[in-house]
């Protein structure tokens, strides 16, 4: 019976960490591409 008390506790205080750090990566993959291209972009000005 334990067991079934501990679920609630895991949905309500562990998962939203577990999204909070998926939305962070990807937010970091994200910005990381973008700086990327920015980069990319500059190089090919800074030619001209």
């Amino acid at each position: 019976m334990t067991g079934l008390a501990i679920l609630p506790l895991l949905i309500i205080y562990v998962l939203p960490i577990i999204v909070g750090i998926w939305f962070a990566i990807s937010l970091i993959k994200l910005q990381r591409e973008r700086n990327m291209l920015l980069k990319e972009v500059v190089e090919k000005l800074s030619e001209r």
